[in-house]
């Protein structure tokens, strides 16, 4: 049984007689437009010095509200490889082409009083972590660029609300075989100022299972959340469980921070004991075992801001920094400069990946 093609033929169907309800409909749109440039220094596996590399990203993001029940939203993008042009500027790895044109995200929503879909090329979450979620097993994060908005992945997902603080989410990624596709279903309710879940995931491989726990919400002032994830029925017979907690908080007229600290009992607290090979297939997020995290915004006047993350492994005093500045130049016109910086000991958390420097324009319309 192919799951893609049997999703595929699904989807078309789908979106061929939709049309049938939605031809007397009005069409509205918008979007932004976001030109980002960016050079790398690169430290990655086989290269060898800092050679410098950069790629040029055209995108676009459209939504359109079809009917009061439908919108589309479609991500395409361009990526242009520029300077050492036979390399990949963050892997260093050859590359069959200088250019590509993809779309970064598709899908259409469907939503009702108690019923929302959503079919296509979409974000997957279940839960609010900042930095690390034990639970984000459809969009790992890219470690090259820790704090970049992730590509979306063909799937399903369907909410259903049983009242306005309850109901239940179920989400299904397509793979060759049914064993081999990512599925998850997720509980949730609304209780006083906290929104609780609980979750079931089956991640596709190795035949492992996953339940999870997390909640997210604030007690006055303070925002609070964590997740728990635990895994069942692993290869190793051994069980791994892993964690977040988190809180934020934000002055009036002040800074906005929040602190993070994730656990991961898959990890290693020695650089020697990490597992490179189940890392880099994303069978986990990290290499090391603690790793805590901090996130600070903070407008200094209306039309700027400040912003600086940062990441560090405990046990390895690596660390990852992430300094931005947004300039709003026009009531619709955003200039974003930032720069990830990562360093380390040889062999570290944060060792095998290179400085980033970013120059974005976003224009909405």
């Amino acid at each position: 049984m192919n799951s893609v093609r049997l999703f595929q033929r699904f989807l078309l169907i789908f979106l061929a007689i939709q049309p049938v309800f939605v031809a007397a409909a009005e069409l509205e749109w918008g979007g932004y437009l976001r030109d980002d440039f960016t050079i790398t220094d690169r430290r990655y596996g086989a290269v060898v010095g800092n050679r410098l590399g950069n790629y040029l990203r055209l995108r676009l993001d459209l939504d359109a509200y079809v009917t009061d029940n439908v919108s589309v939203t479609a991500t395409p993008q361009f990526i242009y490889l520029a300077g050492d042009r036979t390399l990949d500027p963050y892997l260093g790895t050859p590359l069959d082409s200088e250019y590509e044109v993809n779309l970064s995200r598709a899908q259409v929503d469907f939503f009702w009083d108690r019923l929302q879909i959503t079919l296509g090329k979409q974000r997957l979450k279940l839960s609010t972590a900042h930095f690390y979620s034990p639970l984000d097993v459809f969009n790992p994060p890219d470690y090259t660029e820790p704090k970049s908005e992730r590509d979306g992945v063909l799937s399903a997902r369907s909410t259903i609300y049983f009242t306005g603080f309850s109901g239940v989410r179920l989400i299904f990624q397509p793979e060759d075989t049914w064993p081999a596709s990512p599925k998850a279903g997720r509980l949730f309710v609304t209780f006083w100022n906290f929104d609780f879940g609980g979750s079931y995931l089956e991640p596709g491989y190795d035949k492992v299972k996953t339940v999870g726990f997390d909640f997210a919400g604030s007690i006055h002032d303070v925002g609070l959340y964590g997740e728990l994830a635990f895994d069942f029925n692993s290869p190793s017979g051994r069980q791994y469980p892993r964690g977040t907690v988190g809180l934020n908080y934000g002055w009036r007229d002040g800074p906005n921070f929040t602190l993070e600290y994730y656990r991961d009992q898959r990890g290693a607290t020695d650089p020697k004991s990490y597992d490179i090979i189940d890392y880099l297939e994303g069978k986990r997020l990290t290499l090391g075992r603690d790793m805590a995290g901090g996130y600070i915004t903070y407008y200094p006047h209306p039309l700027w801001l400040l912003s600086f993350a940062a990441m560090v492994n405990v046990h390895d005093d690596s660390y990852y920094l992430n300094p931005s500045l947004t300039w709003s130049v026009y009531e619709n016109v955003e200039l974003k400069v930032e720069s990830d910086y990562f360093r380390g000991p040889e062999i570290s958390e944060f060792y095998i990946q290179h400085p980033i420097y970013r120059v974005q324009v976003m224009a909405w319309f």
